[in-house]
């Protein structure tokens, strides 16, 4: 079942015109991340989903109680002054009458140790782990993770993924900003691509890691041959989505030999590339070169 559905929602601040009629499903018990270059209406999605921004037009379609089935951590760290890290945690499940066992969910995100410690005193990674815990701390059907490791040190890291995994196993579904491709790669459903306001593809992750490239160098410009294969180029680099073996592919291209070629797997890094180098076909991934 669809949790949220986004039809043609449409924000402009002024004459400027941050989401153009995007348009997104999003199922309950998945995982998806969100990924886009700066400015292309990441943050503006995520407050028009909260209901922080009255839309221009478009429907944002819900059967969820935001007081009660949401959980939200956003870039930064909001807490109020002279409070122990227990007692604001209190505090929080108080809004929701839910009771909790304090002392376990501390344990969870490794902060056990700070309960009676003050919040301004917690280094920055503590922080983080804090705001991830008041997230999810009253049981939400609907998460919403903005940059959650930013700050955070490798183990703290490795944490936030075993907890994230737990709450996907408990059904869960979750919303999430990160550029971390072990992430995304490790436990992400969906990967969402907003460009120019839109979502320009809504990649599965399972079809996505059984997609093979070809990587190539050429002694020639790129722009002649294969364009509608091409994921992104860089010089005379250029990576490509194909179902044709390496071998097919020269015999293809035997004109601009010499060419040193690499067949591997599909790779998240590969779509941020292709964001911020030439793209070819929108549609690349369910693309045969056949």
């Amino acid at each position: 079942m669809s949790l949220i559905e986004v039809k043609e929602l449409t924000k402009k601040f002024g004459d400027q015109t941050v989401l153009n009629k995007l348009s997104v499903k999003i199922e309950a018990g998945n995982i998806y991340t969100l990924i886009g270059k700066n400015g292309a209406g990441k943050t503006t999605f995520i407050k028009s989903l909260l209901g922080m921004y009255k839309n221009t037009s478009g429907k944002i379609l819900t059967n969820l109680d935001t007081k009660r089935d949401l959980g939200v951590m956003l870039q930064e760290n909001i807490f109020p002054t002279n409070i122990k890290v227990g007692e604001l945690i209190k505090l929080h499940l108080s809004f929701y009458k839910k009771k909790a066992d304090v002392t376990a969910l501390l344990e969870k995100v490794q902060l056990q140790n700070q309960k009676n410690k003050l919040v301004d005193d917690l280094s920055g990674g503590q922080k983080r782990r804090l705001s991830f815990l008041l997230a999810v701390a009253h049981d939400p059907k609907f998460i919403i993770l903005d940059e959650p490791t930013t700050g955070m040190d490798f183990d703290s890291v490795r944490n936030f993924i075993i907890n994230i995994k737990a709450l996907k196993a408990n059904g869960k579904t979750i919303l999430m900003i990160t550029h971390d491709f072990f992430q995304i790669e490790e436990f992400s459903d969906h990967l969402l691509i907003l460009n120019a306001g839109e979502i320009e593809e809504n990649i599965l992750m399972n079809e996505m890691k059984n997609k093979k490239v070809l990587e190539v160098s050429l002694s020639k410009k790129v722009n002649q041959y294969e364009m509608q294969n091409i994921l992104y180029q860089l010089d005379d680099h250029i990576v490509i989505v194909t179902d044709i073996n390496e071998e097919k592919f020269r015999e293809r291209n035997s004109s601009y030999e010499p060419m040193n070629i690499k067949v591997r797997n599909l790779e998240v890094s590969d779509i941020f590339k292709k964001l911020i180098y030439i793209g070819g076909n929108s549609d690349v991934y369910n693309h045969s070169a056949d």
